[in-house]
């Protein structure tokens, strides 16, 4: 969270972890469970940051491994 948005936080508990294949890699990301502890004011890596319900995801254009922990948190 800081080095992508510069904003300090608080990690809980292991959600889960996802495996995607890339034709060119294969990622595997951990999900935590996480606690804001200021604002998101820097998107480093971004070119928009929105919030939105889990039931509307589908409506947005994601990568898929962001898909499948989306998926994973509904």
């Amino acid at each position: 969270m800081r080095e992508e948005f510069e904003v300090e936080s608080k990690v809980g508990k292991k959600i889960g972890e996802v495996h995607h294949t890339y034709p060119e890699k294969t990622i595997k990301l951990i999900v935590f469970d996480v606690i804001l502890l200021s604002a998101i004011t820097v998107l480093r890596s971004h070119v928009e940051i929105k919030w939105i319900y889990l039931d509307d995801f589908t409506k947005y254009d994601m990568c898929e491994a962001d898909v499948k922990v989306l998926a994973m948190l509904v």
